[in-house]
């Protein structure tokens, strides 16, 4: 078989037969690979024949000019990492799960966070850069701030990269920075093309858009790669910033119905944002200027914000959404369903004392019996007020409460009280008898897991230590 001379093998590429650009195509995978990049690479491009485009693919993957990058693993990086630790959700909640992965890119150690939850901007972040420098402390947005700083420092140029290409030059090629940045911002990198070898390398990537209408795969020079990357890494900053705020009672409406669902992280999502900037309106003559009913549907707001949060265990954070919620509704309706909410978390907590009061608030405010009374029932039987607890108890179920409701408090109270029930039973032959009310009490007794079947809930965050970052979280103490 005659052998073409380059010339030919050239001049065949623009031929009108397909075959014989086939047959051109072959033969450029015998040359070196410096020689036939360019042209394979418009062929890949540029011809009519999608089957011809495909050999030369494949002609450039063999000649080590095209490298897939799934090895690598980069789109499952953060996952990876995330799930590492049981608390490094609260760690991503608090900063930003992007930030988050900023942080690991450019190897900032996290040791420690002082949580101001209703004004996330007084959230103050214990760091050090590298294992040498000393411990520095920022407000969670100057930290924000110097992340971004740090990930947008020019990248070093990329050294002498000659075909076939392996992982360390692709890294090499597009900056590992950028590798790990993609994921963050929804962009999966397929494969690492080289446009131009030597020692001024040059590089595309195929990238898909993660989630995107449109998830076809496109190639994109590595330059606009980065450029696109740190404009979304600037976006995020931007997105983060404190901005004025605005109520948009319509939200309300969205998470009262995402409540009703027990979708309580989608209530979270909704107005997780509120409690700062309502923590800042209250102190101000903006806030007192708000009519009844905006007060009022603030304080719904907040209940159902303190629900989520107390679905999702974190009921220290509930009690002062409760509090807050009272600056704005605290003598309406609404107050009253706030104050119920707060006696009832503080039972959770086993603060049973301290819930007697905000529970015989929401009855002043007209709470009903029927509802608060059980609590408050429960309330009076931990503080040793049995006879307080019966009476309760009698006219919650008077009102409509539940047997299933009142009856193991009820027993509580009259084992606490013993003998002396008697003549207070001849008194009221028709309501539960003793024996039935003893039996509910022994039910609850046998099957709950802590005092009167209700968990507390701890105010600390325990996170372990991972092997990228320290992570200690707590709640600052209380004013």
């Amino acid at each position: 078989m005659t052998k073409l001379s380059s010339d030919k093998i050239l001049k065949q590429l623009e031929n009108d037969d397909p075959e014989q650009r086939r047959k051109a195509v072959e033969a450029l995978g015998s040359w070196k690979p410096e020689r036939a990049l360019p042209h394979l690479l418009r062929v890949r491009r540029e011809d009519e024949s999608e089957e011809l485009q495909e050999l030369a693919t494949a002609t450039l993957k063999e000649l080590g000019l095209i490298l897939d990058l799934s090895p690598m693993g980069a789109d499952s990086w953060f996952d990876q990492v995330k799930d590492s630790s049981p608390a490094f959700e609260t760690l991503c909640d608090v900063l930003g799960e992007r930030f988050v992965g900023y942080a690991l890119i450019v190897g900032v150690q996290i040791s420690g966070l002082t949580i101001d939850q209703f004004t996330p901007s007084n959230t103050l972040v214990e760091f050090k850069l590298v294992e040498s420098n000393p411990p520095r402390t920022l407000r969670l947005p100057d930290f924000r701030r110097e992340l971004v700083s740090w990930i947008l420092t020019e990248s070093p140029a990329a050294e002498s990269v000659a075909p076939p290409l392996d992982l360390a030059q692709a890294q090499q090629l597009v900056g590992v920075r950028y590798i790990l940045l993609a994921p963050l911002h929804g962009v999966s990198l397929k494969e690492v093309i080289l446009e131009k070898p030597g020692r001024s390398p040059e590089a595309s990537v195929v990238a898909v858009h993660t989630g995107a209408d449109n998830d076809q795969p496109e190639e994109i020079s590595v330059a606009a790669l980065r450029e696109q990357l740190e404009a979304k890494v600037e976006d995020e900053l931007e997105a983060a910033r404190d901005h004025p705020f605005e109520l948009d009672f319509d939200l309300v409406d969205a998470a009262e119905k995402a409540a009703s669902a027990g979708e309580w992280e989608e209530v979270v999502e909704l107005i997780g944002h509120w409690p700062g900037p309502l923590s800042m309106l209250s102190r101000m003559q903006m806030g007192a200027n708000l009519d009844d009913e905006k007060r009022a549907r603030i304080g719904v707001a907040l209940t159902y914000l303190a629900r989520a949060y107390r679905a999702t265990g974190r009921s220290a954070w509930a009690e002062e959404l409760y509090r807050l919620g009272l600056q704005f509704a605290g003598e309406s309706p609404e107050g009253a369903t706030l104050y119920q909410a707060l006696g009832e978390a503080m039972i959770e907590e086993k603060r049973f004392g301290e819930a007697i009061g905000p529970l015989r608030r929401a009855l002043a405010l007209g709470g009903k019996m029927a509802t608060v009374g059980p609590a408050l029932g429960l309330a009076f039987v931990r503080c040793g007020r049995a006879v307080a607890a019966t009476a309760v108890l009698e006219k919650a179920l008077d009102e409509g409460a539940t047997k299933e409701a009142v009856l193991p408090i009820l027993g509580r109270a009259h084992a606490s009280i013993g003998d002396a029930i008697a003549p207070w039973r001849e008194l009221h032959p028709g309501w539960v008898n003793l024996a039935e009310a003893k039996k509910a009490s022994a039910e609850v007794d046998n099957g709950d897991n802590g005092e009167d079947g209700i968990d507390g809930n701890d105010r600390t965050i325990e996170m372990p230590v991972t092997d990228d970052m320290a992570h200690s979280v707590s709640k600052p103490n209380d004013d």
